[in-house]
């Protein structure tokens, strides 16, 4: 047995109790949820979907193919959706659940839940209807886009500056300074957030740059006011110019 039915933001499938019918789900969902964000990879929410759909048929359903398994996928945000797992089994006693990986690399099973708790933002069971909701904000990652003219490069990044693009954040910035334009203006209108590793990388960077003869200048514009009160609190408005977007002209 397997049916889906499908409307603009939810998806509802019905399945038996075949580990084969698991990748037909993954299949089906992957598009659906492209389609509605196709920036962000739905690979993290794939993920924690089959998990739980695995665990609903081994351990919920016992393998039992006469039981059932419902599953519910909602678009509820901006790339964030929620995913509802029922199944036919006694539920799930969450203080008996191992949410960390084992010391054993060797183990060979229970590292599902670790899995899905590392990745989805949240998780809550009602173990009296055998159901488990997961909640999964799909990861966007951030890009740069450059522009050039005689003498400076603005870099203007499409999101927040966070660990995950860390690497291509110190590696734009020493691209810089290894190059010929005297000016970098790194152009925050659309950031909101700089977590503490990219914080890192600003600092390094200026360590860099005061090695660096050939008066390269280094402008941080068009910050947000909370960003700005980010920027002020750790100090860095002390070795970098810093605009907020009120002084975007001035």
């Amino acid at each position: 047995m397997f049916s889906v039915e499908e409307s603009e933001s939810r998806q509802y499938y019905r399945l038996s109790s075949h580990i084969h019918l698991v990748d037909r789900v993954i299949d089906t969902c992957r598009p659906f949820v492209n389609a509605r964000d196709p920036e962000p990879s739905a690979t993290p929410l794939c993920q924690v979907l089959r998990e739980l759909l695995l665990n609903a048929i081994e351990h919920g359903n016992k393998g039992d193919a006469q039981k059932s398994v419902e599953c519910e996928l909602e678009r509820i945000g901006d790339a964030r959706y929620r995913i509802v797992i029922g199944d036919r089994g006694e539920g799930v006693d969450e203080e008996r659940l191992s949410f960390e990986l084992s010391d054993d690399v060797r183990q060979e099973r229970s590292r599902g839940y670790a899995i899905v708790n590392a990745i989805a933002d949240q998780l809550e069971f009602e173990p009296e209807k055998a159901r488990i909701t997961a909640y999964v904000s799909l990861p966007r990652e951030t890009t740069f886009e450059c522009e050039e003219t005689s003498d400076c490069r603005i870099v203007t990044p499409g999101g927040d500056i966070t660990a995950t693009v860390a690497e291509q954040f110190r590696s734009m910035l020493l691209g810089w300074a290894d190059g010929g334009a005297k000016m970098l203006c790194l152009n925050m209108e659309k950031v909101g957030n700089v977590d503490s590793v990219c914080l890192s990388v600003l600092v390094s960077f200026s360590n860099t740059l005061e090695t660096l003869d050939g008066g390269k200048r280094f402008e941080i514009v068009n910050v947000q006011p909370d960003l700005m009160k980010l920027f002020e609190l750790t100090r860095l408005v002390k070795i970098f110019t810093v605009r907020g977007r009120d002084a975007r002209n001035g």
